[in-house]
């Protein structure tokens, strides 16, 4: 399942393409992540992303967004640290908020 809930009228204008990309990317480690929900939600100047997979180990939470870092076992680790930089140079950026047994949480600032 995959929600989309947007709570203002806000309208930003920003990079298409790098948002989808993050999107995208975030969906698919998510689904990876064995994820059977997906939550989309739109505040302010930020996309907020959870989704119920497994969580990211702490030893991991500090290396995410490191280029070539990855659990995966055929991953190049390129994905989340792409977009990052992409996403900073469109003057927003990629966070990582969060992940507990309950969800995992990503925020895409604009």
């Amino acid at each position: 399942i995959i929600e989309f809930n947007q709570t203002n009228n806000t309208t930003v204008y920003t990079d298409k393409v790098k948002v989808e990309c993050a999107i995208t990317n975030i969906i698919f480690n998510a689904l990876d992540a064995k994820a059977k929900e997906i939550i989309i939600e739109t505040k302010d100047n930020a996309i907020v992303i959870k989704n119920n997979g497994e969580k990211i180990s702490e030893e991991n939470q500090n290396k995410i967004f490191e280029e070539h870092f990855t659990t995966k076992e055929k991953g190049n680790g390129l994905g989340l640290s792409f977009c990052k930089k992409q996403l900073q140079l469109a003057g927003g950026d990629l966070n990582f908020v969060s992940s507990n047994d309950n969800a995992t949480v990503f925020e895409i600032k604009l």
